[in-house]
């Protein structure tokens, strides 16, 4: 029994603490806990809805394209659309001045519920610069296709080129029937671009390389100069580079590298040394396919079609 006043408020305080105590759980657990449910259903829901949106907002980006990407399709018939194809693609080369040309189309590949690809093989003779203007009236022709790939060879002097090149088309099952682009307003547009042009007039990879006479100057002293480092070219981090052509110049073998995003070119020579953000890196040799190099003393390899993302160890 509590006998004293000060025991007495003691268990009272005591008392009140433990009311309120479980008085708070209590009011918790019945009065506010379903608004707190609440809330958090309010804030599931909004998410749900925000994720719709996106998933709506990605099905009428893909439904845009596809329309674009049937736009640019050949018709349905895999027949009309080769004729269609095959009739374009000889004016065309003829019109930019191409010689010899032979255009052989392919069997129809059908594609399951897509429709039909339509491979041609184009061969012919010209100069670097009509070759920019075929792939620049294949660009601006507005027909799906793909280049797999094409060769150059010397043709019969060293201006000529003797070219192969495979084109594949598409005819999908909704294509419709449709004009191609006129391939005069195509040439128009390809001699507007000559960027492409004249990185081909001034690089021609089989140009024999004649070498300047040499005049023997009288020796002054026998002192050998220092030769002096080469410089350090300054470019961007080359891993958004893609390797796109290994050419051969009359000052020595080139490799050419595209940055996808910009479109911009760079053009190195065995021995370069660029500046990167992962260190110096050193060209070793180029080859008819591939590119070695050093980075930081370590070796790497970079064959065509890859870019430096696609080097493993780079640096490790």
């Amino acid at each position: 029994m509590l006998k004293t006043k000060i025991e007495k408020r003691a268990a009272l305080v005591l008392t009140v603490v433990l009311v309120l105590t479980l008085g708070h759980d209590i009011v918790t657990g019945f009065l506010l806990e379903p608004f707190d449910r609440r809330g958090r259903d309010v804030v599931a829901i909004r998410q749900k809805i925000a994720d719709a949106e996106f998933e709506m907002k990605l099905t009428e980006r893909a439904q845009h394209e596809l329309r674009e990407t049937v736009e640019k399709s050949l018709p349905a018939d895999p027949i009309i659309a080769t004729l269609q194809f095959q009739d374009w693609l000889v004016k065309t080369t003829e019109e930019v001045g191409l010689t010899d040309v032979n255009v052989g189309p392919g069997r129809a590949i059908e594609e399951e519920s897509v429709g039909y690809r339509i491979p041609f093989s184009v061969d012919c003779l010209g100069e670097p610069e009509q070759l920019a203007d075929l792939l620049a009236c294949l660009k601006n022709s507005n027909v799906l296709h793909r280049i797999n790939h094409m060769t150059m060879t010397p043709g019969r002097d060293e201006d000529e080129l003797s070219i192969s090149m495979s084109v594949e088309v598409a005819a999908l099952r909704n294509g419709k029937a449709r004009t191609i682009r006129s391939t005069t307003d195509d040439l128009r547009k390809a001699r507007s671009s000559s960027d492409l042009k004249e990185l081909l007039a001034d690089r021609r990879p089989f140009q024999r390389y004649r070498e300047p006479k040499k005049t023997r100057k009288p020796e002054r002293n026998r002192t050998t100069p220092a030769v002096a480092a080469p410089p350090v070219k300054k470019i961007v981090p080359p891993k958004e580079y893609l390797l796109v052509a290994c050419v051969v110049h009359e000052t020595g073998r080139e490799a050419w590298l595209c940055e996808r995003s910009t479109e911009d070119r760079i053009i190195l020579r065995e021995s370069d040394s660029i500046s990167c953000k992962d260190g110096d890196l050193q060209i070793d040799n180029i080859g008819p396919d591939f590119v070695s190099f050093r980075c930081n003393g370590i070796p790497g390899r970079l064959s065509l079609g890859e870019c430096f993302t696609q080097i493993e160890n780079l640096t490790n």
